[in-house]
């Protein structure tokens, strides 16, 4: 599963499971019959694309997934481009090749070599500069920022060299930064903000965020518009002096418990069930009620995400259970299912392994407990994330079309479990669908 709670990752591992599409025309060759403790050899590096397999690099950027040729492969402990280990997976070495994602970390010492180093020890250097990569932006700490709010740009390509370095932001221009490192800068926003994309520019060219800040396309809900909740259980819809803007939606009222057997869909529920109470229920008006895909467009919903801004006390922190996280068809849930075209409501359909969502569970991930001290940061859920049943990761039935997405339902309930009780406030704001 991909999601935390404000950076999205696209880990090596992906490239690398693209590349066995070059099946039979790197790996169908290798053999295995060398002894491990036997000195590598390299004899040339390939594109692991398999329209451009024939073609030799000489040069390779970082970043890129290559395939190393040669013979004595098989023993292989540790790969460096200059002085920067690259991750060795061993289902992706052979006694003849090698399938390798260059890393986005820059050097300290530049040698324009690939070396190998095997188990015994034994190593190999060949010939092989390492080109740079222009600045890519993966995800912001929060992307509804107010003015004086500190944000965090996550990445890979922030290189200093040459003193270029260089972030704008949209409505703003240039403004200055703090550098963390390589693949994190940190900008105290001004006065200006309006929507767009945030900039990052080096000497090797300019990177540009692939989401907008302030996005105000593909939003469902604000809890602002009086479009919102709409099934058994009315939310808490509030606001506070360091809301985002106007209202937002409230799990938890700071002493409801959450442990392990809980079900408070009183507390710890959002439910918007599609639907009308015409007889037959329809699904395109044009306000509350309508099925989500006629409010934000799902065509292309296996390249998109779900994002909203969450915001927990530090004194109220989250310990236990997951945000179960589900989208569904009218076939599955719906606000009356008067005229039989539809299934009406219930949440039965939420229960038990039938049918898929995410499971959002930021506490396991940050040593048992989670909170954002209090301030609001953004989250990304990705739909190739929702895998799970109730329980498990094995549901019955996955998402399929864009009619799959006509309601929604947010419910901290089972999933992962700790234990630990806690009694957390959970505020979410701008519940939004965009490109992944």
């Amino acid at each position: 599963m991909i999601m935390n709670n404000f950076l999205k990752h696209k880990l090596p591992f992906l490239a690398v499971a693209g590349c066995m599409a070059l099946g039979s025309l790197s790996l169908a060759s290798c053999d295995d019959d060398d002894e491990d403790d036997a000195t590598p050899v390299v004899n040339y590096i390939r594109p692991t694309d398999p329209n451009v397999a024939d073609s030799l690099m000489e040069r390779v950027s970082m970043g890129q997934t290559i395939a190393i040729m040669g013979s004595g492969l098989s023993g292989t402990h540790q790969i460096l481009f200059n002085d920067q280990k690259a991750l060795v997976v061993p289902t992706y070495v052979t006694s003849n090749c090698i399938i390798v994602t260059v890393p986005t970390s820059s050097w300290t010492v530049q040698n324009d070599s690939l070396t190998i180093i095997t188990n015994s020890g034994k190593r190999t250097q060949y010939y092989l500069p390492v080109n740079k990569i222009q600045p890519k932006i993966t995800a912001v700490s929060l992307e509804y920022p107010k003015a004086g709010d500190e944000i965090t740009i996550k990445g890979a390509g922030f290189y200093q060299d040459e003193d270029q370095l260089s972030v704008s932001l949209p409505g703003i221009g240039e403004v200055p930064y703090t550098y963390v490192s390589e693949n994190e800068l940190k900008v105290t926003v001004p006065d200006g903000l309006v929507k767009g994309n945030i900039v990052v520019s080096s000497v090797y060219g300019a990177g540009k965020s692939a989401f907008n800040m302030l996005e105000d396309e593909g939003v469902l809900f604000t809890f602002d518009d009086g479009f919102g909740f709409q099934g058994w259980h009315e939310p808490k819809i509030t606001t506070f002096d360091g809301a985002i803007s106007g209202n937002c939606l409230q799990f938890g009222d700071g002493a409801a418990i959450l442990e392990d057997k809980t079900w408070n869909d009183g507390q710890f529920a959002f439910e918007y069930w599609a639907g009308s109470w015409d007889d037959p229920e329809v699904f395109d008006q044009a306000g509350q009620g309508k099925a989500l895909y006629n409010a934000a467009d799902f065509t292309n919903w296996k390249n998109m995400c779900l994002k909203f801004e969450i915001c927990i006390p530090k004194d109220k922190p989250w310990t236990n259970l997951s945000m179960q996280i589900m989208f569904a068809g009218v076939k599955v849930v719906s606000l009356s299912g008067n005229g039989g075209n539809s299934a009406g409501a219930n949440n039965t359909h939420f229960q038990g392994e039938t049918y898929a969502r995410a499971h959002y569970t930021p506490w396991k991930d940050n040593g048992g407990s989670f909170d954002t001290d209090g301030k609001w940061v953004t989250v990304t859920v990705p739909f190739s994330s929702f895998t799970y049943g109730a329980a498990t990761a094995s549901p019955e039935k996955t998402l399929s079309s864009a009619e799959d997405f006509a309601s929604l339902t947010m419910f901290v309930w089972d999933g992962e479990k700790s234990g630990v009780e806690c009694t957390p406030v959970i505020y979410i704001d701008n519940i939004r669908v965009t490109k992944y």
